[in-house]
């Protein structure tokens, strides 16, 4: 599956604005992933993607930074 990256020309097409792109510019998704109560996902920030709004249930993010230095040594978690 292909990744859409951030890139400096995205920015700029929506005006500079460094929170977000508009939806419409960038055509459907090329996956939707549905985390239930517990579930851990770990994604590229730099790769696009979008998170809907919380329906009537409430949402906890919490967000760290993940260093990967190779095979041999372990991940550095910072944030």
């Amino acid at each position: 599956m292909g990744h859409r990256t951030w890139r400096a020309r995205l920015q700029q097409a929506q005006g500079g604005r460094v929170w977000g792109l508009e939806r419409d510019q960038l055509g459907p998704p090329k996956a939707v992933i549905k985390p239930a109560p517990g579930d851990l996902l770990l994604l590229n920030p730099r790769q696009i993607h979008a998170v809907r709004p919380s329906s009537d249930e409430p949402r906890i993010t919490l967000g760290h930074f993940i260093g990967y230095h190779g095979t041999d040594r372990p991940l550095t978690l910072w944030s």
